[in-house]
Protein backbone atom coordinates (compact mmCIF):
# COMPACT_ATOMS: atom_id res chain seq x y z
CA UNK A 1 0.00 0.00 0.00
CA UNK A 2 2.68 2.38 0.70
CA UNK A 3 4.58 1.67 -2.61
CA UNK A 4 1.07 2.26 -4.05
CA UNK A 5 0.51 5.92 -2.45
CA UNK A 6 4.07 6.36 -3.30
CA UNK A 7 3.66 6.18 -6.66
CA UNK A 8 0.44 8.40 -7.28
CA UNK A 9 2.56 10.90 -5.22
CA UNK A 10 5.25 11.17 -7.92
CA UNK A 11 2.70 10.10 -11.02
CA UNK A 12 0.16 12.16 -10.20
CA UNK A 13 2.86 15.06 -8.70
CA UNK A 14 0.88 15.39 -5.36
CA UNK A 15 1.46 17.97 -3.13
CA UNK A 16 3.54 15.60 -0.67
CA UNK A 17 7.28 16.91 -0.34
CA UNK A 18 8.72 13.68 -0.25
CA UNK A 19 8.27 9.65 -0.27
CA UNK A 20 6.01 8.28 2.39
CA UNK A 21 7.34 6.25 4.77
CA UNK A 22 5.71 4.28 7.60
CA UNK A 23 6.36 7.42 10.10
CA UNK A 24 3.80 9.58 7.97
CA UNK A 25 1.14 7.54 7.45
CA UNK A 26 -1.56 5.83 9.58
CA UNK A 27 -2.92 2.71 8.11
CA UNK A 28 -5.29 -0.84 8.29
CA UNK A 29 -4.99 -3.63 6.56
CA UNK A 30 -6.79 -7.25 6.18
CA UNK A 31 -5.69 -10.23 4.18
CA UNK A 32 -8.10 -11.48 2.28
CA UNK A 33 -8.41 -14.08 -0.23
CA UNK A 34 -7.82 -12.13 -3.28
CA UNK A 35 -4.92 -10.21 -1.53
CA UNK A 36 -4.97 -7.28 0.75
CA UNK A 37 -7.55 -4.71 1.78
CA UNK A 38 -7.44 -1.82 3.81
CA UNK A 39 -6.70 1.90 4.08
CA UNK A 40 -3.38 4.29 4.05
CA UNK A 41 -3.66 7.69 5.92
CA UNK A 42 -1.40 10.51 5.88
CA UNK A 43 -0.94 11.58 9.47
CA UNK A 44 -2.57 15.12 8.87
CA UNK A 45 -5.42 13.51 7.48
CA UNK A 46 -5.14 15.55 4.04
CA UNK A 47 -4.63 12.32 1.52
CA UNK A 48 -6.57 8.94 1.84
CA UNK A 49 -6.20 5.78 -0.22
CA UNK A 50 -8.49 2.54 -0.45
CA UNK A 51 -7.54 -0.86 -1.65
CA UNK A 52 -9.00 -3.95 -2.64
CA UNK A 53 -7.84 -7.50 -3.74
CA UNK A 54 -3.85 -5.69 -3.66
CA UNK A 55 -5.23 -3.09 -6.48
CA UNK A 56 -5.91 1.35 -5.71
CA UNK A 57 -9.75 1.13 -5.44
CA UNK A 58 -9.86 5.23 -4.06
CA UNK A 59 -8.12 8.07 -3.66
CA UNK A 60 -9.18 11.32 -2.05
CA UNK A 61 -7.78 14.30 -1.16
CA UNK A 62 -9.81 15.59 1.32
CA UNK A 63 -8.66 19.83 1.32
CA UNK A 64 -10.27 19.62 -2.52
CA UNK A 65 -12.71 17.10 -2.96
CA UNK A 66 -16.05 17.44 -3.29
CA UNK A 67 -16.97 16.11 0.33
CA UNK A 68 -15.07 19.39 1.61
CA UNK A 69 -17.84 21.78 0.51
CA UNK A 70 -20.85 19.23 -0.24
CA UNK A 71 -23.95 20.64 1.75
CA UNK A 72 -21.27 22.75 3.68
CA UNK A 73 -22.89 26.52 1.83
CA UNK A 74 -20.26 28.36 4.11
CA UNK A 75 -17.04 26.47 2.16
CA UNK A 76 -19.06 26.12 -1.14
CA UNK A 77 -19.55 30.17 -0.68
CA UNK A 78 -15.96 30.69 0.24
CA UNK A 79 -14.72 28.49 -2.78
CA UNK A 80 -17.31 30.07 -5.35
CA UNK A 81 -14.61 33.41 -4.64
CA UNK A 82 -11.45 31.25 -6.20
CA UNK A 83 -11.32 31.24 -9.66
CA UNK A 84 -10.36 28.20 -11.61
CA UNK A 85 -7.27 27.80 -12.67
CA UNK A 86 -8.36 25.51 -15.17
CA UNK A 87 -10.73 24.85 -18.07
CA UNK A 88 -13.09 21.53 -18.44
CA UNK A 89 -10.54 20.92 -21.40
CA UNK A 90 -7.71 21.02 -18.78
CA UNK A 91 -9.25 18.78 -16.42
CA UNK A 92 -10.26 16.05 -19.08
CA UNK A 93 -6.53 15.86 -20.14
CA UNK A 94 -5.38 16.17 -16.84
CA UNK A 95 -7.34 13.02 -15.86
CA UNK A 96 -6.86 10.90 -18.90
CA UNK A 97 -2.90 11.62 -18.37
CA UNK A 98 -3.58 10.48 -14.95
CA UNK A 99 -5.30 7.15 -15.72
CA UNK A 100 -2.55 5.98 -18.26
CA UNK A 101 0.38 7.30 -16.13
CA UNK A 102 -1.02 5.03 -12.76
CA UNK A 103 -2.62 1.95 -14.67
CA UNK A 104 -0.34 2.25 -17.98
CA UNK A 105 -3.78 1.43 -20.13
CA UNK A 106 -6.20 3.86 -22.04
CA UNK A 107 -9.88 3.68 -21.98
CA UNK A 108 -10.05 1.24 -25.12
CA UNK A 109 -8.08 -1.52 -23.33
CA UNK A 110 -10.17 -1.05 -20.28
CA UNK A 111 -13.04 -1.10 -22.13
CA UNK A 112 -14.85 1.90 -21.54
CA UNK A 113 -16.08 4.44 -23.64
CA UNK A 114 -13.31 6.87 -25.38
CA UNK A 115 -15.68 9.94 -24.85
CA UNK A 116 -15.60 11.04 -20.86
CA UNK A 117 -18.27 13.49 -19.06
CA UNK A 118 -16.73 16.22 -17.35
CA UNK A 119 -18.93 18.60 -15.44
CA UNK A 120 -17.44 21.36 -13.20
CA UNK A 121 -19.37 21.50 -10.02
CA UNK A 122 -21.50 24.75 -9.08
CA UNK A 123 -22.95 26.68 -6.09
CA UNK A 124 -26.50 28.49 -5.82
CA UNK A 125 -26.42 31.42 -3.49
CA UNK A 126 -29.54 32.56 -1.16
CA UNK A 127 -30.50 34.80 -3.28
CA UNK A 128 -30.58 32.03 -6.71
CA UNK A 129 -27.02 33.31 -8.31
CA UNK A 130 -25.43 30.26 -9.86
CA UNK A 131 -21.49 30.33 -9.05
CA UNK A 132 -18.71 27.91 -11.04
CA UNK A 133 -16.48 26.03 -8.09
CA UNK A 134 -12.57 25.12 -8.53
CA UNK A 135 -13.94 21.41 -9.22
CA UNK A 136 -14.63 19.12 -12.35
CA UNK A 137 -15.87 15.84 -12.31
CA UNK A 138 -14.57 13.64 -15.02
CA UNK A 139 -16.40 10.50 -15.66
CA UNK A 140 -16.12 7.34 -17.53
CA UNK A 141 -18.78 4.99 -18.95
CA UNK A 142 -18.57 1.42 -19.77
CA UNK A 143 -18.18 0.58 -23.74
CA UNK A 144 -20.56 -1.17 -25.77
CA UNK A 145 -24.39 -2.82 -24.91
CA UNK A 146 -25.12 -3.86 -21.61
CA UNK A 147 -25.18 -7.38 -20.72
CA UNK A 148 -27.93 -7.43 -18.20
CA UNK A 149 -30.29 -5.21 -16.50
CA UNK A 150 -28.83 -3.73 -13.74
CA UNK A 151 -26.29 -2.25 -16.26
CA UNK A 152 -28.66 -0.75 -18.42
CA UNK A 153 -28.39 1.69 -15.42
CA UNK A 154 -25.59 4.22 -15.84
CA UNK A 155 -22.71 2.67 -14.62
CA UNK A 156 -19.50 4.40 -13.30
CA UNK A 157 -16.76 2.34 -13.45
CA UNK A 158 -14.39 5.08 -13.13
CA UNK A 159 -14.48 8.74 -12.16
CA UNK A 160 -11.87 11.37 -11.32
CA UNK A 161 -12.38 14.88 -9.25
CA UNK A 162 -9.34 17.54 -10.71
CA UNK A 163 -9.00 20.87 -8.44
CA UNK A 164 -9.33 23.88 -10.44
CA UNK A 165 -7.40 25.49 -7.32
CA UNK A 166 -4.30 22.99 -7.85
CA UNK A 167 -4.90 21.53 -11.25
CA UNK A 168 -4.20 17.81 -9.71
CA UNK A 169 -6.24 14.51 -9.54
CA UNK A 170 -8.21 15.02 -6.02
CA UNK A 171 -10.48 11.95 -6.41
CA UNK A 172 -10.00 8.72 -7.78
CA UNK A 173 -12.66 6.02 -7.47
CA UNK A 174 -12.18 2.67 -9.28
CA UNK A 175 -15.15 0.35 -8.99
CA UNK A 176 -13.75 -2.18 -11.57
CA UNK A 177 -10.62 -3.32 -9.79
CA UNK A 178 -13.33 -5.22 -7.59
CA UNK A 179 -14.17 -7.53 -10.86
CA UNK A 180 -12.17 -10.33 -10.80
CA UNK A 181 -12.15 -10.26 -14.97
CA UNK A 182 -10.72 -6.61 -14.78
CA UNK A 183 -7.90 -6.23 -17.28
CA UNK A 184 -6.07 -3.95 -14.70
CA UNK A 185 -3.11 -4.95 -13.52
CA UNK A 186 -2.58 -5.53 -9.90
CA UNK A 187 0.33 -6.84 -7.80
CA UNK A 188 0.82 -10.68 -7.63
CA UNK A 189 -0.36 -12.31 -4.50
CA UNK A 190 3.51 -13.44 -2.84
CA UNK A 191 4.03 -17.28 -3.61
CA UNK A 192 3.92 -18.31 0.24
CA UNK A 193 0.50 -15.59 0.69
CA UNK A 194 -1.04 -18.35 2.53
CA UNK A 195 1.58 -19.50 4.36
CA UNK A 196 2.11 -16.06 5.65
CA UNK A 197 -1.62 -16.42 6.76
CA UNK A 198 -0.91 -19.50 8.94
CA UNK A 199 -3.21 -21.53 6.36
CA UNK A 200 -2.16 -24.76 3.96
CA UNK A 201 -0.86 -23.52 0.51
CA UNK A 202 -4.60 -25.17 -1.20
CA UNK A 203 -6.71 -23.29 1.36
CA UNK A 204 -8.63 -21.76 -1.53
CA UNK A 205 -9.30 -25.29 -2.71
CA UNK A 206 -10.95 -26.10 0.74
CA UNK A 207 -13.40 -23.64 1.45
CA UNK A 208 -17.31 -24.40 0.66
CA UNK A 209 -18.86 -24.08 -2.60
CA UNK A 210 -21.01 -21.31 -1.66
CA UNK A 211 -18.23 -19.35 -0.10
CA UNK A 212 -15.79 -19.75 -3.46
CA UNK A 213 -19.46 -18.04 -5.25
CA UNK A 214 -18.90 -15.22 -2.56
CA UNK A 215 -15.28 -14.73 -3.23
CA UNK A 216 -15.96 -14.81 -7.10
CA UNK A 217 -13.76 -17.91 -7.37
CA UNK A 218 -14.20 -20.86 -10.28
CA UNK A 219 -15.72 -24.34 -9.11
CA UNK A 220 -13.42 -26.28 -7.52
CA UNK A 221 -11.82 -28.62 -9.49
CA UNK A 222 -12.74 -32.55 -9.97
CA UNK A 223 -10.09 -33.32 -8.17
CA UNK A 224 -10.98 -31.99 -4.61
CA UNK A 225 -14.96 -32.63 -5.25
CA UNK A 226 -15.09 -34.53 -2.20
CA UNK A 227 -13.93 -31.63 0.20
CA UNK A 228 -17.06 -30.63 1.72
Amino acid sequence: MLAKANETREKWELEIPKPLTLDDVYFIAAPTAHGLRGTLITRDGRFVWHFSRNALLDFYDTNYYSVSFRYKDEAAARLAKIPSKITKKDAERIARDGLVKLLGMTEEQLGYRKRVEVNQYKFQESDGKVYPLPLFEVTWRLRGPKRYAAENIEYTPLDMQVSGITGKIVKYSHSKVLDLNSPIRRDPLPTNYFQMLGLPDNYLDTVPESKRRFWGLPPRTNALDGVP
